[in-house]
This record gives structure tokens, sequence and C-alpha cells, in this order.
């Protein structure tokens, strides 16, 4: 059995992911991939950490099993001499949800990896991904070569009625429309039309934010993310609850500092999947 270890012995999850991060990415094989994906689908389904060790650590992973708040949480990262940008991977032991959370361009998109943190460690997520590598190395978002994609796939093949929330950050001034310059939120299922649970999710925030939270494509024709790689495999796997969700800097900024305005954004994010 992996040994309990205290939140207080390892510091804010945040600094563990940052202390993952690599300036070059490596590329897996195409057999790393498929060992992977299939160890994060043993943890979809099984929770089983112990029997799996010894094979996560053969892809140059270590797991820490740790608790906050009285929460078991898993975490899969990579061992201190094997840092490639492989990712930065969390679960939440014991959790019924069907929500899992990613922040693909994590330090990029400025705030968003520990917006992501903190709506997992106050939501009702299973599982949550950060990328560890930069976005000009490797595009998280766009490239089916990594880590990252195999926990989205195995996620997907575990929870065809899953969600998958999908967190971004955009810069106002690059927009090319007035709509999405004034824009605070931009929602997409990453399709060419919103599905209905874009919809439901794009009203649940109108009613807690009540500047501008904008439909990709029905309000607004910018940030829809539809060559996106992640939601395309969800739905390869017939997932279609995939959230893309835009965020201007004023609205990031906002999120990382109030948490009784994260937590209004998490009742709409992570309470829809049981």
């Amino acid at each position: 059995m992996l040994p309990l270890i205290s939140m207080a012995d390892e510091g804010p999850l945040s600094s563990k992911w940052l202390s993952q991060w690599a300036n070059k990415y490596q590329t897996p094989s195409g057999d790393q991939l498929k060992h992977a994906e299939d160890l994060f689908y043993d943890l979809f389904t099984t929770q089983h950490i112990d029997k799996r060790k010894t094979e996560w650590d053969k892809l140059g992973f270590e797991i820490i099993n740790t608790l906050i708040s009285d929460s078991r949480i898993l975490i899969i990262q990579e061992k201190a001499d094997r840092r490639q940008g492989g990712g930065f991977f969390i679960f939440s032991l014991g959790n019924s949800s069907r929500t899992i959370i990613q922040a693909p361009h994590a330090k990029s998109d400025l705030y968003t990896g520990n917006v992501a943190i903190e709506w997992f460690m106050s939501g009702n997520y299973l599982a949550g991904a950060w990328n560890t590598a930069p976005r000009r190395e490797a595009d998280m978002a766009h490239t089916t070569q990594s880590y990252f994609a195999a926990f989205s796939e195995a996620f997907s093949k575990a929870f065809s009625d899953g969600r998958i929330v999908q967190l971004h950050g955009f810069a106002s001034a690059k927009r090319r429309t007035v709509l999405a310059k004034n824009a605070d939120i931009i929602i997409s299922s990453s399709r060419k039309w919103p599905t209905y649970e874009a919809r439901l999710m794009a009203q649940c925030l109108r009613n807690i934010h009540n500047d501008s939270v904008l439909l990709y494509p029905t309000e607004v024709q910018e940030l829809g993310g539809t060559q996106n790689t992640i939601a395309r495999l969800a739905r390869s796997y017939w997932l279609d609850d995939f959230i893309h969700l835009e965020l201007n800097k004023s609205i990031r900024n906002k999120l990382s500092h109030d948490s009784d305005l994260r937590n209004k954004f998490n009742s709409c994010l992570s309470e829809g999947k049981r």
C-alpha cells in the first residue's frame, strides 16, 4: 500500500506542478503512450494503485498518495531525474464524479494553471491534467503524441457520459472583432455548433457572472477551439460534453484571488456530472 503523505509536508499542489516544469519536450514513443493510456484507464475505472506502480516507474513517472483536507489525492508526475514535459496529473480517489479539468497551456495562459488547481481542490472533479513543457515545444491541445492526450483518451474511453473542462486564456487586444475584444468568457464545445451542454454552461455562468459571457459560434465567431485535438479524441469515443472555456486576463486574475468567485464557477463546471 502506498503511504499517505500529508500535504503539509509536500507543499501546495501549484508548487508541485511548477517543480515539474521542463524547458524541452521529449515526445513519447507509440508504445509508451499506449502503455500510459492503459494505466490511466485502469486508474479511471478501478483506481488500482499499488499493482501498477512498477509500470509507471518504467515510463519515468512516480505516484504520490497524499491528503488534502482529508481527501485522498493521487499525483502522477515525472521522476526528478526524468523531467521531459510529460505532464502533471491528479486523481481524486474514491470520487464518483464524471468530470475532469485540464490546463493545456497552464503557464503561457497566465493564471490558468493555478486556477485549475484551485478549482480541482474545491470542486467535484475526478481528475485533472496540466502541461509541464512550453507551448512552443508541444501544444497539449493540439497533439496526440503526449501523455496529456493518453490521459484524455483513457477518460473518454472509460466515461462516454463524462465531461472534460478545458481552461484557456486569451488576450483581448489580439481579438479581431469588437464582440470578442469585450468578452470576459467565451464558451464552446470545440465544434462548429454549440452542444446542449455548452448552451447550459453558458447560461449557468451568465447567472453568476453578469459581464460578457458569449457562446461560440452563435454569439461570437472567435476562439471556438474547433481544431482542438483533445475534443476530437473525446468525440471519437462519443463523449460530447467537452467545455472549451476561454477567459480574458481580467477574469483570470479575479479567479486567481477570489475564492468565492471560484466556488461559484465550480457550481457550474464540476457539479453537472456524477
